[in-house]
């Protein structure tokens, strides 16, 4: 299941995703007051952790910097304002990011 590209079921989107579907990224988004129906409205940034495991990333997101590392204690990646404040993350496939954040 993990290697295989195939999706086993609908999933909107994915012309817009340029790594493997199974890959696992973490997220971030900030909303900004407009929820449409089973979309999430407002910035947001997708961090994969193959990448951010190999290297930290810093990028700009909702008119800030902030930080993504790998943790290696709790074997994932943490997102956090440069000082250090913990942004709240979600992990998934990478096929679910564009479903949702389009």
């Amino acid at each position: 299941y993990y290697t295989d590209e195939r999706i086993i079921f609908p999933v909107r989107n994915q012309q817009q995703r340029q790594i493997h579907p199974k890959a696992i990224v973490s997220y971030i988004w900030e909303a900004d007051g407009r929820s449409p129906h089973n979309r999430f409205s407002g910035a947001s940034h997708a961090f994969i952790h193959d990448q951010v495991r190999e290297t930290p990333q810093v990028v700009d997101f909702a008119g800030r910097q902030v930080q993504a590392r790998w943790d290696d204690e709790l074997s994932t990646v943490v997102v956090t304002e440069l000082d250090g404040s913990v942004i709240p993350s979600s992990t998934a496939f990478a096929f679910v990011y564009p479903a949702f954040y389009d």
